[in-house]
C-alpha cells in the first residue's frame, strides 16, 4: 500500500469538502509504520471532523496524535496540533480554552531550533493568540 498516495489523495479530498472520503483515506495512514504518516492521519481526521462541525470526535484525534507527537519527540508536529486545537475551539467560542491551547503551541515553538518554518510557526501562532484576544470581552 502507498501511503502518501493515500495522504494526497485524503488532502485533496478534504480540500474539496470531501470530509467523509478525506477521513477514510487518513485512517488508512494509521496503518503506515512511519509515524509522520500516523501522525498526518490523526492530524487530517480530526481536521474532517472539524470541518462536520463534530468537535468532541475532532479532540479525540487531535489528542491521540498529541500523545503519539510526545511518544517520537515530534514537537514541531506537537506545535500544530496545539495551534489546530486552539482554531478548533475558536470555532465554537471557547476563546479561553483556544488561548491556553495557544500559549502551549508558542512555549513549544520557541525551544525549537529557530528554523524559518519553525519561526512562521511562531508567528501565525501568535497571531491567532491575538486575534483570539479579540474576540474576548474584557
Amino acid at each position: 500500500m502507498n501511503y502518501q498516495d493515500n495522504f494526497k489523495k485524503a488532502a485533496t479530498l478534504r480540500c474539496e469538502g470531501n470530509t467523509k472520503e478525506s477521513f477514510k483515506e487518513y485512517k488508512k495512514l494509521l496503518k503506515s509504520k512511519d509515524y509522520d504518516l500516523q501522525t498526518e492521519g490523526y492530524h487530517g481526521m480530526a481536521l474532517c471532523l472539524k470541518m462536520d462541525y463534530k468537535i468532541k470526535p475532532a479532540m479525540l484525534y487531535y489528542n491521540k496524535g498529541i500523545y503519539l507527537c510526545k511518544k517520537i519527540n515530534d514537537e514541531s508536529k506537537l506545535v500544530d496540533f496545539y495551534r489546530d486545537i486552539a482554531i478548533t475551539y475558536e470555532y465554537f467560542a471557547k476563546y479561553k480554552k483556544a488561548e491556553e491551547n495557544l500559549k502551549k503551541a508558542i512555549d513549544i515553538a520557541k525551544k525549537l531550533k529557530q528554523t524559518k518554518t519553525n519561526t512562521a510557526k511562531i508567528g501565525i501562532t501568535e497571531v491567532k493568540l491575538g486575534v483570539t484576544y479579540l474576540h474576548q470581552k474584557n
